[in-house]
């Protein structure tokens, strides 16, 4: 496997063309060009990771709603709802992940290897979305999923026609 670049608990991924080493709490693992983990010192990390990459987080065209931070998870949970739409959590891929609770204390994740298994769900969420998305992103910070992972995944989106972020 050939390593281009190398992280240090960084919340980037790696360009779908090339490959990254990362380094968490002193575990090493490669992610490959088609985003597969590949050390078996953390399985239970490569399993997630792995999985992220298969999980279902399809929504309608103009159905997908983005958020940072715990209190703009509530707005947009709560505007999602209400206008049958869907932040992450709720298609089944992201239920499922949000279910495993990977920030809890029983979690057998440290806080930046759960970051990159969400990170993963996040770009694909973000890829797959389609037409105008809607983000609750009011004091966003500049190294959070949302700036570093969606965003730009939207940005490179062809399927997307209008990000709304703002005035809800």
């Amino acid at each position: 496997m050939a390593v281009t670049t190398a992280y240090t608990k960084n919340l980037t991924l790696p360009p779908a063309e090339g490959a990254a080493e990362a380094t968490s709490g002193g575990a090493r693992f490669a992610v490959d060009s088609a985003g597969t983990a590949s050390d078996l010192a953390r399985p239970a990390f490569n399993s997630l990771y792995d999985t992220a990459g298969e999980l279902d987080v399809a929504t309608a065209r103009n159905g997908a709603v983005f958020y940072s931070g715990e209190a703009n998870r509530a707005l947009a949970t709560e505007f999602a709802e209400s206008n049958l739409k869907s932040t992450i959590e709720m298609t089944p891929g992201g239920k499922w992940l949000d279910e495993q609770a990977l920030y809890g204390p029983q979690s057998p994740l440290t806080r930046t290897e759960a970051n990159f298994v969400w990170a993963r769900l996040s770009q694909r969420f973000a890829q797959q979305a389609s037409g105008s998305v809607v983000g609750f992103v009011e004091g966003a910070g500049s190294g959070g999923i949302f700036s570093t992972v969606e965003w730009p995944a939207l940005l490179e989106n062809p399927n997307i026609t209008n990000v709304l972020t703002g005035g809800f």
